[in-house]
């Protein structure tokens, strides 16, 4: 866990967030702003996930293990994989986020004809 610096401990992390829906995709725009944040329980969604932030590393944990993400990387998590964002309690600096939803049709939809079936495991 980080050290929450003495004197900003109370100091709460705002979060904005602007949802988009379009064809059957849920997208999930997060902006949040420095300071203490609550971690989110484990869950699970019957969609697949796609994440990605520009500018701020984060984690998951997935299958029983926290996975790191760098900012500009992509991370899926298939349907019905129980999950959990960031455990951390603090934020830093200014940190965005994008989470899009999409279910299997959707897939199957955008994927070439060549591609294997998507199925989630």
């Amino acid at each position: 866990m980080k050290n929450i610096p003495r004197a900003t401990a109370l100091t709460r992390s705002s979060v904005a967030l602007e949802v988009v829906t379009h064809d059957g995709i849920l997208v999930e725009a997060y902006d949040y702003s420095a300071g203490a944040v609550e971690p989110l329980a484990r869950h699970v969604h019957e969609t697949w996930q796609f994440g990605w932030s520009p500018d701020a590393s984060g984690e998951h944990w997935v299958r029983g293990m926290t996975h790191l993400e760098p900012p500009r990387s992509v991370s899926v998590i298939p349907p019905g994989d129980v999950h959990a964002p960031s455990q951390q309690r603090w934020v830093d600096s200014r940190s965005r986020y994008w989470m899009a939803y999409l279910d299997d049709a959707v897939l199957r939809e955008v994927a070439p004809t060549s591609a294997p079936a998507v199925t989630a495991r």
